[in-house]
């Protein structure tokens, strides 16, 4: 007995996938750069933040968590390249050299 599949339907997905990707693989492009990488990278958990905002009339605080590791995790990349923190490595990683 053969398994009937249903029908395909084409969704906007591989179009969003493919703006997503020009919008990350282009700087130059009009809404590129960082601002727009970091919207794209909050936007999940804006839109968890605002559905919750909307049906339980406050944002549970595991968001707010979230919003602050993510820009920790943003940040790191460029204070990495600073000389404070090569101070700082070079500190932690005296005893091991």
């Amino acid at each position: 007995m053969a398994i009937r599949m249903p029908p395909h339907r084409p969704t906007p997905v591989p179009t969003a996938l493919t703006n997503v990707a020009v919008l990350l693989g282009d700087p130059e492009a009009p809404l590129g750069g960082v601002p727009a990488r970091l919207l794209l990278w909050y936007s999940p958990v804006l839109v968890a933040m605002a559905h919750d905002l909307v049906t339980r009339r406050r944002v549970h605080p595991v968001y707010w968590i979230g919003v602050a590791a993510m820009t920790v995790a943003f940040l790191r990349v460029p204070y990495s390249q600073t000389e404070q923190w090569h101070a700082i490595a070079r500190t932690i990683l005296a005893p091991f050299l």
